[in-house]
């Protein structure tokens, strides 16, 4: 046995003797997730987003809503569909098209809200379709929870944190001052 081996075995055997359990890996797992998808013709041509969402759980069955928030509107007052029947225990589903196909939208992109009565894993492929050199290259894209998509500070104004927002030659954000 080599000596690597040797050790990691002695560590793991420590960690079990202790009673200590170890630590585990963040989940994507979520009741409320949001993903990009489009539904739009681009330089290269035709570009569409198929969502797969997964029932983890054993035992129970899942409710799924999804709402579609256009770029640049306000998606508070948006109506949503319920996938039926809701998926059974340890089930996906696999939502080709998804804007065009479910919410009847072509020409558009924005966010994916899913939301579920238990936590569900989402993801989604954005991909060409048409072109010079169609297929499916494009963007993997996993469903990012609540708790990674927004943050807040412990400040007396609550100030809220969005990242991965570009202002520059290309891409412009507009701030918005939220405070009193």
């Amino acid at each position: 046995m080599s000596r690597n081996v040797t050790t990691l075995a002695a560590a793991i055997l420590a960690l079990v003797a202790s009673g200590a359990t170890p630590a585990t890996a963040d989940s994507i797992a979520s009741t409320v997730s949001y993903l990009p998808v489009a539904d739009i013709e681009g330089a290269t041509g035709s570009w569409r987003t198929d969502v797969w969402i997964f029932n983890p759980e054993t035992t129970l069955e899942n409710e799924v809503d999804l709402y579609f928030t256009p770029a640049g509107v306000d998606g508070t007052n948006l109506d949503g569909i319920r996938i039926t029947p809701p998926l059974a225990p340890r089930e996906s589903v696999s939502l080709a098209d998804i804007l065009f196909e479910y919410f009847g939208k072509s020409g558009t992109y924005g966010v994916l809200e899913v939301r579920a009565t238990s936590p569900v894993i989402v993801t989604s492929n954005t991909y060409n379709v048409a072109g010079s050199t169609p297929g499916t290259y494009g963007q993997y894209s996993p469903g990012q929870p609540e708790r990674n998509a927004l943050g807040f500070d412990d400040s007396v104004f609550g100030d809220l944190y969005v990242t991965r927002l570009m202002n520059d030659g290309n891409l412009r954000t507009n701030p918005v001052d939220m405070k009193p």
